[in-house]
């Protein structure tokens, strides 16, 4: 470690920084149940998808998405080369599935998410439709010193070809959390000042305590 001061060691210290650049990213399926046919194995159509919550064209960084999927599945791992970067098929059973992210930079590593496939609405699914329900995650990357390449690419602001209403206000919901967090932190500090008060007289109420206990050693010893 070394002391640093004035605007040179500053500007020293920026040049010492890497690069971040955040890129936001939404994956996960949508399903719709089919019309009831004699066919049970497919009782749900279902797309799987990586997308940006802001539908910017994610080709502009990223090379290709592939899904694989279980492998009851003719071709279970598919290649999406083009946004947007979906898949559909058709079923009846929930399974994971596996999300790889490749970027346009070789030198940048490719980014594995897993998804649980969600056809049957829960307490963690949105309901979009009478019959199509949604199972979205909202998530980051995180790109720590890119090269040149990547970075020129990651700085584009390109509106995606196909736009696709969000499922729910991001933006709205970190706020909530953020909100949720701040009023936890509240809590907690109240409820530290409460106890650091009740230490405080515990600790007056004990050397009080002491004092009358050496006055009355004092007492007997004369």
């Amino acid at each position: 470690p070394y002391l640093a001061s004035g605007a040179a060691a500053v500007a020293e210290l920026e040049l010492r920084m890497p690069l971040t650049i955040v890129k936001p990213i939404v994956y996960g399926n949508s399903a719709t149940t089919l019309p009831k046919t004699a066919d049970s194995e497919h009782t749900h159509s279902w797309t799987m998808y990586v997308r940006s919550p802001t539908n910017e064209d994610l080709s502009a960084y990223v090379k290709k998405v592939v899904f694989k999927l279980h492998e009851s599945f003719n071709n279970p791992v598919r290649t999406i080369e083009q946004p947007p970067f979906e898949m559909t098929e058709s079923g009846w059973g929930e399974f994971e599935i596996t999300i790889k992210i490749h970027f346009i930079d070789p030198h940048e590593k490719p980014v594995n998410i897993v998804h649980m496939l969600k056809l049957y609405p829960n307490d963690a699914t949105i309901q979009t439709g009478k019959k199509t329900i949604v199972s979205e995650f909202y998530d980051e990357l995180v790109f720590l010193d890119p090269t040149d390449t990547m970075a020129s690419a990651l700085s584009q602001r390109v509106s995606a070809a196909v736009r696709f209403p969000p499922t729910m206000d991001y933006q709205m919901e970190e706020e909530k959390q953020l909100g949720t967090l701040r009023a936890a932190k509240d809590k907690v500090r109240h409820i530290t000042r409460g106890l650091t008060t009740q230490i405080q007289e515990l600790e007056e109420k004990q050397a009080a305590l002491q004092k009358e206990i050496t006055a009355l050693e004092g007492t007997q010893k004369s």
